[in-house]
């Protein structure tokens, strides 16, 4: 994880968010309202963050401590939490 340690300050910018990846998720799932969501490698947050306001809930998670610091400055969304 020393690696994405190293670019956790510029993540969102080697790897901006496309509305690609937020059109796969939401139309992957019909009754969003009612699920739960696991964002399983979440980095920085910008995707949960991103299509939060259409599920009941997500939780991010990721390995690096780093990427997970920048998602919680992010935070602003009730539903969602990144551990």
């Amino acid at each position: 994880m020393k690696f994405y340690s190293s670019i956790a300050h510029i993540y969102d910018l080697i790897f901006p968010l496309s509305p690609l990846q937020v059109s796969f998720v939401n139309d992957s799932f019909i009754d969003k309202r009612n699920i739960d969501l696991l964002d399983v490698g979440c980095g920085t947050g910008s995707l949960t963050l991103a299509i939060a306001n259409n599920y009941k809930s997500i939780i991010g998670i990721d390995l690096d401590n780093e990427m997970l610091s920048l998602a919680k400055i992010k935070l602003n969304i009730e539903n969602v939490k990144f551990k």
